[in-house]
C-alpha cells in the first residue's frame, strides 16, 4: 500500500514545479546537501550546492537565486545569520528562504521566520514539502 502511496506522489509532484529555480542549497552533511540538490535538478530546478554560509555568501555574490534552501547549524556562521545577510544582499534579498533542522518546535520555527526565513522543516523532510515551499503561494509553515 505504502508503494501505491510513494507511486501517486511522485506522479503529482512534477505539477509543484511551475517554473525552474536558481536555488542554492546551504548544508553541512554531505549526504543531505547531495540528496537535496539531486532532487530539485530532477524536478527542473537548476540547484547548486555549498556547505557553509561564507561559501553562500560567496556565491551569492556573483550569481542571482530565486530560492535557498538552509540548514540553521553550519560552521562559522548560524542559518539564522546567514538568512539576515541574504536578505540584505541584491542577489538573493528577495528569494525564498527555507531553513531545514534537526531542531523542531515553536521556538525554532519563530526564530527562523524572525531571522528572515520564509519557511522552517524539521528533518526528516519530504521533497514535496520544499517543492511546495519554494512556490510563491506557500505560506509560512512549522512542520
Amino acid at each position: 500500500m505504502t508503494h501505491m502511496v510513494g507511486d501517486a506522489l511522485a506522479l503529482h509532484l512534477p505539477e509543484l514545479v511551475t517554473r525552474p529555480l536558481d536555488i542554492l542549497v546551504v548544508e553541512r552533511n554531505h549526504d543531505i546537501r547531495q540528496l537535496f540538490t539531486s532532487l530539485l535538478n530532477h524536478f527542473g530546478h537548476r540547484a547548486v550546492s555549498v556547505s557553509d554560509a561564507e561559501a553562500a555568501l560567496r556565491l551569492v555574490d556573483g550569481k542571482r537565486v530565486d530560492a535557498v534552501v538552509s540548514g540553521l547549524t553550519l560552521p562559522c556562521m548560524d542559518g539564522f545569520t546567514l538568512a539576515g545577510l541574504l536578505r540584505l544582499h541584491p542577489n538573493a534579498g528577495g528569494a525564498r528562504l527555507i531553513a531545514v533542522s534537526g531542531a523542531a518546535g515553536q521556538e525554532v520555527t519563530e526564530r527562523a521566520l524572525r531571522a528572515g526565513f520564509d519557511a522552517h522543516f524539521c528533518k526528516p523532510v519530504g521533497v514535496e514539502d520544499i517543492l511546495l515551499a519554494l512556490t510563491a503561494e506557500a505560506a509560512p509553515s512549522g512542520a
